[in-house]
């Protein structure tokens, strides 16, 4: 059988194929091109999963772990890399940044103290008189 025959052969079953097709109803025809595409759409699927499952190169297996830790040996990471060293056994001593004063001078604490009166008497008034209200108005 030679190429010539087997174009022949094709040509006269896609014909005969053809001739069917027509001879369908309008329905039938987009049902029976549906279904061909989605049984050749799970053919390709299969087949590419058949191919997946053999591997490489026809189901030749891999290197193994020795052959790859010897390709790789020069270049591997030293352990002491990998991991941070242990915590210490003891913890340093509190570090100051200056010595502890023994006492404190008037100019020395100005800039940490904020006077109340000053600014806000007449705020601290109200305050304190709504305070003594609310506790006296519970005394019987």
């Amino acid at each position: 059988m030679g190429l010539g025959a087997a174009a022949e052969k094709i040509r006269s079953t896609l014909g005969q194929w053809k001739l069917k097709a027509e001879n369908l109803p309008e329905t039938r025809r987009r049902l029976a091109f549906v279904c061909l595409g989605g049984f050749l759409g799970i053919m390709l699927l299969c087949l590419a999963a058949v191919l997946l499952l053999m591997g490489p190169a026809g189901g030749e297996k891999t290197g193994t772990v020795r052959s790859l830790e010897n390709a790789f040996g020069p270049m591997a990471i030293p352990q002491e890399e990998l991991f941070l060293p242990g915590e210490p056994e003891f913890l340093p001593g509190l570090l100051l940044e200056r010595e502890r004063r023994e006492t404190w001078t008037a100019g020395d604490g100005r800039p940490y103290w904020t006077d109340p009166r000053e600014d806000s008497a007449p705020l601290w008034r109200d305050r304190l008189r709504t305070e003594i209200d609310a506790l006296l108005e519970d005394v019987p």
